[in-house]
Protein backbone atom coordinates (compact mmCIF):
# COMPACT_ATOMS: atom_id res chain seq x y z
CA UNK A 1 0.00 0.00 0.00
CA UNK A 2 1.04 3.40 -0.85
CA UNK A 3 2.37 5.92 1.67
CA UNK A 4 0.39 8.99 0.37
CA UNK A 5 -2.68 9.72 2.35
CA UNK A 6 -4.34 12.68 1.86
CA UNK A 7 -5.64 13.01 5.17
CA UNK A 8 -7.37 11.42 8.51
CA UNK A 9 -10.58 12.87 9.35
CA UNK A 10 -12.71 12.02 12.06
CA UNK A 11 -16.36 12.59 12.39
CA UNK A 12 -18.60 11.45 15.25
CA UNK A 13 -21.98 11.62 17.16
CA UNK A 14 -22.51 13.97 19.25
CA UNK A 15 -22.81 13.22 23.18
CA UNK A 16 -25.00 14.25 26.11
CA UNK A 17 -21.86 13.78 28.23
CA UNK A 18 -18.62 14.33 26.89
CA UNK A 19 -16.56 11.25 26.29
CA UNK A 20 -13.17 10.56 26.04
CA UNK A 21 -11.90 10.87 22.11
CA UNK A 22 -9.59 8.22 20.51
CA UNK A 23 -5.79 8.96 20.15
CA UNK A 24 -5.49 9.00 16.22
CA UNK A 25 -2.22 8.11 16.15
CA UNK A 26 -2.76 5.02 17.65
CA UNK A 27 -5.64 4.00 15.01
CA UNK A 28 -4.89 1.33 13.24
CA UNK A 29 -4.20 2.14 9.50
CA UNK A 30 -4.45 -1.48 7.72
CA UNK A 31 -6.14 -2.31 4.49
CA UNK A 32 -7.15 -5.61 4.44
CA UNK A 33 -7.51 -6.47 0.77
CA UNK A 34 -6.98 -3.19 -2.18
CA UNK A 35 -7.85 -3.83 -6.28
CA UNK A 36 -5.24 -3.55 -8.68
CA UNK A 37 -5.14 0.12 -9.23
CA UNK A 38 -5.05 1.71 -12.60
CA UNK A 39 -3.07 4.73 -11.22
CA UNK A 40 0.34 4.35 -9.75
CA UNK A 41 -0.01 6.49 -6.58
CA UNK A 42 -3.59 6.37 -5.21
CA UNK A 43 -5.18 9.17 -2.82
CA UNK A 44 -5.58 7.74 0.95
CA UNK A 45 -8.16 8.66 3.15
CA UNK A 46 -9.19 6.93 6.56
CA UNK A 47 -12.50 8.29 8.46
CA UNK A 48 -13.57 7.16 11.29
CA UNK A 49 -16.48 7.52 13.33
CA UNK A 50 -17.62 7.80 16.74
CA UNK A 51 -15.78 9.06 19.94
CA UNK A 52 -14.25 5.88 20.33
CA UNK A 53 -13.37 5.85 16.40
CA UNK A 54 -14.63 2.29 16.04
CA UNK A 55 -15.67 2.79 12.74
CA UNK A 56 -13.37 3.17 10.27
CA UNK A 57 -13.80 3.89 6.78
CA UNK A 58 -11.45 3.82 3.65
CA UNK A 59 -11.56 6.01 0.81
CA UNK A 60 -9.06 5.50 -2.02
CA UNK A 61 -9.18 7.76 -5.39
CA UNK A 62 -7.65 5.88 -8.11
CA UNK A 63 -7.71 8.57 -10.71
CA UNK A 64 -11.68 9.12 -11.56
CA UNK A 65 -12.54 6.18 -9.56
CA UNK A 66 -13.15 6.66 -5.74
CA UNK A 67 -13.13 3.21 -3.84
CA UNK A 68 -15.19 3.22 -0.50
CA UNK A 69 -14.73 0.79 2.34
CA UNK A 70 -19.01 1.49 2.80
CA UNK A 71 -19.10 -1.75 5.59
CA UNK A 72 -15.79 -0.82 7.54
CA UNK A 73 -13.99 -4.29 6.88
CA UNK A 74 -10.87 -3.14 5.03
CA UNK A 75 -12.00 -4.79 2.21
CA UNK A 76 -11.93 -2.57 -1.01
CA UNK A 77 -12.05 -5.49 -3.45
CA UNK A 78 -15.89 -5.83 -2.66
CA UNK A 79 -19.06 -5.12 -5.41
CA UNK A 80 -20.20 -1.49 -4.97
CA UNK A 81 -17.06 -0.26 -3.64
CA UNK A 82 -15.77 1.05 -6.71
CA UNK A 83 -17.48 4.26 -7.44
CA UNK A 84 -17.16 6.34 -10.83
CA UNK A 85 -16.64 10.15 -10.40
CA UNK A 86 -18.54 12.52 -11.99
CA UNK A 87 -16.24 15.70 -13.66
CA UNK A 88 -17.88 19.01 -13.47
CA UNK A 89 -16.29 22.45 -13.74
CA UNK A 90 -12.83 21.04 -12.99
CA UNK A 91 -13.46 19.01 -10.46
CA UNK A 92 -14.48 15.48 -9.44
CA UNK A 93 -17.32 14.52 -7.69
CA UNK A 94 -18.63 11.64 -6.20
CA UNK A 95 -21.60 10.35 -3.80
CA UNK A 96 -20.78 7.67 -1.49
CA UNK A 97 -24.02 7.30 0.53
CA UNK A 98 -24.59 6.59 4.10
CA UNK A 99 -22.52 5.22 6.74
CA UNK A 100 -23.63 3.09 9.08
CA UNK A 101 -21.48 2.46 12.04
CA UNK A 102 -21.33 -0.91 13.19
CA UNK A 103 -24.71 -2.47 15.10
CA UNK A 104 -26.69 -0.02 13.07
CA UNK A 105 -26.02 2.47 16.20
CA UNK A 106 -25.61 5.43 14.38
CA UNK A 107 -26.57 6.47 10.61
CA UNK A 108 -24.39 9.30 8.61
CA UNK A 109 -26.08 10.36 5.75
CA UNK A 110 -24.79 11.88 2.58
CA UNK A 111 -21.11 11.32 2.22
CA UNK A 112 -19.94 13.17 -0.67
CA UNK A 113 -16.58 13.49 -1.57
CA UNK A 114 -15.15 16.60 -4.14
CA UNK A 115 -11.23 16.59 -6.05
CA UNK A 116 -10.41 19.45 -7.38
CA UNK A 117 -6.96 21.14 -7.93
CA UNK A 118 -4.92 19.06 -5.34
CA UNK A 119 -7.95 19.66 -2.58
CA UNK A 120 -10.48 17.83 -1.19
CA UNK A 121 -13.98 17.96 0.56
CA UNK A 122 -16.27 15.74 2.18
CA UNK A 123 -19.42 16.80 3.35
CA UNK A 124 -21.95 14.60 5.23
CA UNK A 125 -24.74 15.10 7.68
CA UNK A 126 -24.20 13.09 10.90
CA UNK A 127 -26.59 11.22 13.36
CA UNK A 128 -27.70 14.44 14.93
CA UNK A 129 -28.33 15.92 12.15
CA UNK A 130 -25.67 18.48 11.88
CA UNK A 131 -24.18 18.96 8.45
CA UNK A 132 -20.24 18.96 8.43
CA UNK A 133 -18.01 19.88 6.00
CA UNK A 134 -13.61 19.12 5.64
CA UNK A 135 -11.63 19.82 3.90
CA UNK A 136 -8.10 21.45 2.88
CA UNK A 137 -9.57 23.34 -0.51
CA UNK A 138 -12.16 25.63 2.66
CA UNK A 139 -8.93 26.77 3.95
CA UNK A 140 -8.02 28.25 1.07
CA UNK A 141 -11.41 29.92 0.28
CA UNK A 142 -12.09 31.39 4.00
CA UNK A 143 -14.88 30.22 5.73
CA UNK A 144 -18.55 29.78 4.85
CA UNK A 145 -21.08 30.43 7.20
CA UNK A 146 -22.33 27.54 9.38
CA UNK A 147 -19.21 25.32 7.99
CA UNK A 148 -15.30 24.81 9.69
CA UNK A 149 -12.38 25.41 8.43
CA UNK A 150 -9.46 23.46 9.33
CA UNK A 151 -6.48 23.84 9.79
CA UNK A 152 -4.76 20.54 9.93
CA UNK A 153 -4.82 17.55 8.50
CA UNK A 154 -7.06 15.65 11.42
CA UNK A 155 -10.59 17.00 11.96
CA UNK A 156 -12.50 15.69 14.72
CA UNK A 157 -16.44 16.49 14.02
CA UNK A 158 -19.37 15.54 16.45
Amino acid sequence: MSTSRFWIAAAGVALAAPAPAADLAKIERAIAKEPAYQTKSPGYCLLVFGPEAKMRMWLVRDGDALYADRNGNGDLTERGERLAGAREQGAIRWHVGDVVEAGGKARHADLRVRFRRGSYVLSLRTADGTQQVVGNELARCGSRAGRRTPRSSTWRGR
